[in-house]
């Protein structure tokens, strides 16, 4: 095996996998802005629901307070860099859709909302 090889090997093996914190979380990680607005999102009763991050919404708990403080795990929520495309998509982690594969309603109305998008990372 050659130093290239062995080099790309170290490479992949030694790369930090992505968490959700790594998508659009540069007020709440104190990460240096890109200049380019990130989104926080929801899917709900059938509609993306959108609010940029700012000071003032920091989480999806500040930006959409008419959602209950114990009603979280039942949607799907994520944020959205508009500067790199990347989304992230939380599943629910109660009820029967925890289970299910993401419905392709909720892809359709997030393309719709973000046309922009280049990656959809699911967590």
């Amino acid at each position: 095996m050659n130093w290239y090889k062995i080099l790309k090997f170290c490479q992949q093996v030694l790369e930090k996998p992505l968490t959700y914190f790594d998508i659009g979380h540069e007020i709440v990680t104190n990460k240096e802005r890109s200049g380019s607005p990130n989104f926080m999102w929801i899917f709900y009763d059938g509609e993306v629901l959108a609010i940029e991050e700012s000071e003032e919404n920091v989480t999806h708990e500040e930006a959409f307070p008419f959602i209950g403080q114990g009603s979280w795990p039942r949607y799907y929520s994520g944020r959205y860099e508009s500067g790199t495309g990347r989304l992230s998509l939380l599943k629910p982690v109660q009820g029967v859709a925890a289970h299910r594969d993401v419905p392709g309603v909720l892809i359709n109305r997030l393309y719709q909302e973000f046309p922009e998008i280049t990656e959809i990372k699911p967590f």
